[in-house]
């Protein structure tokens, strides 16, 4: 067998290993959380869409149709449908949402403000009969196997975004760095809580991983010393736009790699204006404006809500989920105080407190330094900055997998230094050897 493939299935191997001895250390949690009942509930959505096809329904207006994308819905659905268990009527998210109409009044009394009202359709659409079942508690939420069937769902989407963090690394040409990122992002305990769950941050994070491959492949490509032409370097445009509306349409906060993507297409221009190539400067813009216009394209047509209601259900993404947030803060849910205050709690959450963030930012600031030429590096180091500062700003609470955006650069960079470290110490030791053995000169 030839070297090179005896490393890759090595390196496969050791992937492989540590993926499946993760899988098998992962509890079932007995406790359901509220937003699971939430999620699974979506799964309704697939159903409408892709088993029957129904685009015009009402309940593409609905508010859960609206505060968030589809795509976690799809995965969900399409998971819960593969094990026999399709959900094919609204009536877990109006169990969702009654439940929270009581936390503010009863729910017998007439919806007070806009908000109230656009839960309350949902309840109602589910009959006065199940809402008085639910009232009494005679309904419980969600069968076992249900949730089971979603929480596995949800753990393969863990380990397909641990291999793409691998398969990243690899295609940027350190393989080393790609196998230690994956089990980085396995073993955070962040992250292998959110995999437990059946909700939408693991399957966003798959999808985001995705996206920031398919960015940093098109980057590879429009700064080659020989850009390719044609349809080839007009495809990695089109694929990095079609991941980054999967990765959006998944969640919104991966608007971070969107605006990696507008950065990377500036770094790319301004590169071929100091070369003298004004024309590959201006191929490297039309090529940025195809990727944004293909993720707006694709993000669109994925989700029959805003093919119901454009551009309106493209702003209810962001304005729906930011009036939900602060309903919550309202309620039950104290936000963090200031920048100050969510900066905080992101260095609590991702990093453990301050000694290992400033142990990460000496990671950023040393790979940056170091390898700063590498194509690879600089999205790694401009992706983890980005996430870092749209994190830390949008945070609404501290509630630990709000932060999953920043784990996973963060996991590419401890594998890119500490492949760089390794490699150093090799080289190192190589080097002392060689002098010790080699003869003295007459």
């Amino acid at each position: 067998m030839r070297k090179p493939v005896l490393v890759t299935l090595c390196f496969l191997v050791a992937w492989a290993g540590g993926a499946l001895s993760w899988v098998a250390r992962q509890a079932d949690n007995p406790l359901l959380d509220q937003d699971e009942v939430y999620w699974i509930g979506s799964a309704y959505y697939y159903d409408l869409a892709w088993v029957r096809r129904d685009w015009r329904h009402e309940a593409w207006q609905w508010l859960p149709a609206r505060e968030n994308p589809p795509v976690c819905k799809y995965v969900l659905g399409l998971g819960l449908a593969t094990a026999g268990h399709r959900v094919e009527s609204i009536e877990n998210l109006a169990y969702f949402y009654l439940k929270w109409l009581r936390w503010e009044k009863n729910p017998a009394a007439a919806p007070a403000n806009l908000a109230e009202e656009k839960r309350a359709e949902v309840v109602r659409a589910a009959g006065p009969a199940f809402r008085q079942q639910v009232i009494e508690g005679r309904r419980a939420p969600l069968p076992r196997a249900v949730v089971g069937a979603a929480r596995t769902t949800v753990l393969v989407c863990a380990v397909l975004g641990s291999l793409l963090l691998f398969l990243l690394g690899w295609s940027t040409g350190d393989r080393l760095a790609g196998l230690i990122a994956s089990q980085v992002i396995l073993l955070h305990p962040v992250a292998t809580a959110a995999a437990g769950h059946a909700m939408s941050d693991t399957i966003a994070l798959l999808f985001a991983i995705a996206a920031a491959w398919a960015v940093a492949a098109w980057h590879r490509q429009l700064t080659a010393p020989i850009p390719p032409a044609g349809a080839r370097g007009l495809g990695a445009a089109l694929l990095a736009g079609v991941m980054l509306a999967l990765a959006c349409g998944a969640k919104m906060n991966a608007l971070v790699l969107v605006l990696l993507a507008g950065v990377m297409t500036a770094l790319a221009i301004t590169q071929r204006w100091r070369e003298g190539a004004r024309r590959a400067a201006v191929q490297a813009g039309a090529h940025g404006l195809v990727v944004l216009a293909a993720a707006l394209a694709v993000f669109v047509a994925i989700n029959p809500a805003i093919l119901n209601d454009f551009p309106g259900a493209i702003a209810a993404t962001i304005t729906e989920h930011r009036s939900t947030e602060a309903a919550q803060v309202d309620l039950h849910h104290p936000s963090p105080a200031g920048l100050g205050g969510k900066l905080a709690a992101v260095v609590t959450m991702a990093f453990h407190g301050w000694y290992f963030f400033a142990v990460m930012l000496g990671v950023v600031v040393w790979v940056a330094v170091r390898r700063w030429s590498d194509r690879a590096v600089r999205v790694a180091v401009i992706w983890w900055v980005l996430a870092l500062g749209a994190v830390t700003w949008w945070l609404p609470f501290a509630w630990p997998r709000y932060v999953l955006p920043l784990l996973a650069p963060s996991a590419w960079l401890t594998g890119l230094a500490l492949s760089a470290a390794g490699r150093s110490l090799v080289e190192s030791i190589r080097r002392t050897r060689s002098a010790t053995e080699s003869p003295a000169l007459p």
